[in-house]
């Protein structure tokens, strides 16, 4: 790869959009050859040619399934070792993640750990279980990415020259709004979960797209200017980074601040339809996961300490 900072966010685009035509492709055939409500929601596309009377087209699909499933997990083993190796880099989990075989160059110990991992869980947790909480996670990592570039595009830092206004009250909270109302509608999606499907969606998912598009005008109305610029209100001061401003050959997020305020509203949209569940095992992992950060940063500290 000559140039991977520009090849390769255009490669994983160019990807995930000619992922998402085969889908829909194979979505349209299969809704062809069977009603949608007569799919078996285990093995649709299997069940709609065996419905059809094409046994050995069946099979073959089953086959090609299977396959697929473990290229998904072999890119998983690939992918997910390297985060733990970069996480153990910057001291956030135990350096014994950052161990590389001398030879081979791969994390072997993040490689065997994430293996294990999903083998115990596969073996031992509900399918439907399981799919509901990665599809949570991801979701809500979605949502973290999205409001991350918000922060990235438009930072705040407090100045202490002037004294507090209306103005700097206001800044704060427009361009602190998308993780406030991330907040406040991942606890409506929860309570929506828990109760009737028609009567909480539709309000939320209506109020979650009125606040990313009122976000999203509020964040393209201020100031931009080439090289930067720089808005003082009172006690916060807005460092504007101009959309416009790209390096040679660096790939940049393009029509924000829209782009990140329409993914989080479709995402808290998606996250609606989950049942309380997976909201109930996220908290789980999510709190457990604090807990682990804690206690390693408390033994670190300790350390260095004594």
């Amino acid at each position: 790869m000559k140039r991977p900072r520009r090849d390769l966010p255009l490669g994983i685009i160019g990807s995930l959009g000619a992922v998402t035509v085969m889908y829909v492709a194979a979505s349209l055939v299969v809704t062809g050859l069977v009603p949608a409500s007569s799919l078996d929601p285990q093995a649709p596309m299997s069940a709609a040619f065996l419905t059809r009377g094409m046994p050995a087209t069946s099979r073959v699909v089953a086959i090609g399934s299977i396959f697929s499933l473990m290229g998904t997990a072999l890119c998983s083993l690939l992918g997910q070792p390297r985060i733990l190796f970069r996480m153990a880099k910057d001291g956030l989990i135990p350096s014994s993640f950052a161990s590389i075989d001398p030879k081979s160059q791969i994390p072997v110990f993040s490689t065997l750990i994430t293996g294990v991992a999903a083998a115990v869980l596969a073996l031992l947790v509900d399918g439907e279980a399981l799919m509901d909480l990665i599809s949570i996670g991801t979701l809500v990592a979605f949502c973290m990415v999205s409001a991350g570039l918000l922060f990235h595009r438009y930072q705040l830092s407090t100045c202490k020259e002037h004294p507090p206004s209306t103005c700097s009250l206001c800044c704060c909270l427009l361009l602190k709004a998308p993780t406030t109302w991330i907040s406040v509608f991942t606890l409506s999606c929860l309570i929506a979960s828990t109760g009737s499907k028609l009567a909480w969606n539709v309000p939320i998912i209506v109020l979650a797209f009125l606040a990313a598009f009122s976000s999203a005008a509020v964040l393209s109305c201020l100031p931009q200017r080439p090289a930067g610029y720089t808005l003082e209100a009172g006690t916060v001061e807005v460092d504007i980074q101009s959309q416009d401003q790209r390096e040679a050959h660096v790939f940049l997020c393009p029509f924000v601040p829209w782009v990140p305020c329409l993914s989080i509203a479709v995402n808290i949209h998606l996250m609606t339809g989950l049942s309380f569940g997976a909201w109930l095992r996220l908290a789980i992992w999510t709190a457990a996961g604090i807990l682990l950060r804690w206690i390693y940063q408390s033994t670190q500290s300790h350390r260095v300490t004594f």
